[in-house]
């Protein structure tokens, strides 16, 4: 399988990271992420491509989050928990609007 592109994984875990109430910690995050992208469990687990330790998908999901914390959506301050930022709020705000009246997705 492929995996969904970083952009897409992005939006998901703001998308989650809003839904926990604002602050999530990472092990609490891959599973659901997962889940949504209807991952299979090889591609959950399975070892990153480049050879160094840890699982390909956890790997995606953390520069997803690295993607959001350069554009100041979550605050990579606390070691072990993302926590969305104020302009997070509003950029999830205005994507959940988007979808809605564009494409008509209740969320």
């Amino acid at each position: 399988m492929e995996y969904p592109e970083h952009e897409k994984i992005a939006h998901e875990l703001l998308k989650l990271i809003h839904d926990q109430g604002g602050s999530a910690k990472p092990k609490d995050c891959y599973e659901p992420l997962a889940d949504y992208f209807k991952l299979s469990q090889v591609d959950r687990t399975g070892p990153r491509k480049d050879g160094r330790a840890g699982k390909q998908w956890h790997n995606l999901v953390q520069w997803a989050r690295q993607r959001l914390i350069n554009n100041e959506f979550l605050d990579g301050r606390q070691p072990g928990l993302w926590v969305i930022t104020e302009s997070g709020k509003k950029e999830f705000n205005r994507l959940r609007d988007y979808l809605r009246e564009n494409l008509g997705v209740k969320s």
